[in-house]
């Protein structure tokens, strides 16, 4: 066998979510929460961080996920992931961040084996999201008027190992459209297109010549209302339907675990409530028979009375896994929103293109005969005399 039909049968080299780092793997470096480097492993080099010098060798042949120990501390490694990767690219343009990439992957209904188009690369943030979607019998086909973006996109994709799936044009898509099906960057049609421009209503009226036989899904980003508007108006005079706009704002909490002091409203003494030497005083008649000692605020509880009274607040249990004596470890927990959170990004309005000429039907307009065979034998389409 020829080394061009070994190359061929050769699975395509994964780009995403792999298992064991290797070399040449484009790596991201996590420093903390939102502390983040990519990196692109190289046998014998080193990399130079706050935490001091990290040897490309301690972390060839390591599953992501693992810690590295650094002279001043320890860092962890993660695959390759759209998600992470907005965190880390240089911002050439205003990225579409994962929020909203996710809500436009599943709106477009994008699966392996897709064509998609797309105009405005940017940062490349989205084109990465979409190449994961539809890897590895899929394409993407991304036009940018801006060369010097377009170059540097190329060079990114290529260093992530995106060249097979991901394909950028230099391209005003304002000025010349996006090329319709048969052309050079679009001979077989695409079942979806993406639109990141200033001005995408002028874009739309050719559209439609872009998509395979079957139609398909198309997405436009605004950030203004009355480009949405525009956008909507044009999309039903170019005849999509099913039109929807649709907002992404997401809200993080901080999930932390609270404890809720009983609070000493004189019921109790501080310093035996301290140390975890109280213990309930009965103020009713006591299971002897004898009546209990009252004073002031002891028929009085925060809580219902308990139904059973302990000579400490500690158990055995609390003990054996390390507690104080004393302390309470009962708790819960809480989710507390975030002072600062992402806003407003932009309004997606997705659109769907029916083909005006179903497989199902013929070009006269009727239903094809069929041959197969009904529950009584007859063959339809044939004349039974």
């Amino acid at each position: 066998m020829t080394d061009t039909k070994l190359s061929q049968c050769r699975p395509p080299k994964r780009p995403f979510r792999k298992n064991i780092a290797a070399e040449g793997d484009s790596v991201i470096v996590a420093y903390g929460k939102s502390d983040t480097q990519l990196i692109q492993l190289v046998r014998g080099a080193v990399t130079q961080n706050k935490f001091g010098a990290l040897k490309h060798d301690e972390i060839i042949g390591k599953p992501y996920g693992s810690r590295i120990v650094v002279p001043r501390g320890h860092v962890c490694i993660l695959g390759l992931d759209p998600v992470i990767w907005t965190q880390t690219l240089p911002h050439r343009t205003q990225i579409i961040y994962p929020t909203d990439s996710s809500m436009i992957v599943g709106q477009l209904d994008l699966v392996p084996g897709f064509r998609v188009l797309e105009a405005g690369t940017g940062s490349g943030a989205l084109t990465h999201a979409l190449a994961q979607a539809v890897w590895p019998t899929g394409r993407v086909r991304t036009f940018d008027f801006h060369r010097e973006r377009v170059e540097r996109a190329s060079a990114e994709f290529a260093q992530h190992g995106l060249e097979e799936v991901v394909t950028v044009k230099y391209r005003d898509v304002l000025t010349d459209g996006f090329p319709a099906i048969g052309l050079e960057h679009n001979p077989d049609g695409c079942h979806a297109i993406m639109i990141d421009l200033p001005e995408p209503w002028g874009v739309l009226p050719g559209i439609v010549n872009c998509f395979q036989s079957l139609g398909g899904r198309v997405c436009i980003f605004s950030p203004c209302i009355e480009q949405v508007q525009r956008s909507c108006e044009n999309l039903r005079t170019a005849g999509f339907t099913d039109i929807e706009v649709v907002e992404c704002v997401s809200r993080s909490y901080d999930v932390v675990h609270t404890v809720l002091h009983v609070p000493n409203l004189g019921q109790k003494d501080a310093t035996e409530l301290f140390n975890g030497t109280y213990v309930h005083k009965k103020s009713r008649t006591a299971n002897d028979g004898n009546e209990g000692t009252k004073g002031a605020g002891c028929d009085r509880h925060l809580f219902p009375p308990p139904t059973k009274y302990v000579t400490s607040t500690t158990q055995p249990c609390e003990m054996s896994k390390g507690h104080a004596p004393g302390r309470h470890q009962d708790g819960s927990w809480e989710a507390f929103p975030r002072p600062k959170d992402t806003g407003h990004t932009g309004y997606l309005t997705f659109a769907s293109l029916i083909p005006r000429h179903p497989q199902s039907i013929g070009s006269s307009g009727d239903v094809p005969m069929e041959t197969e065979a009904d529950n009584d034998g007859t063959v339809l389409g044939d004349v039974v005399e």
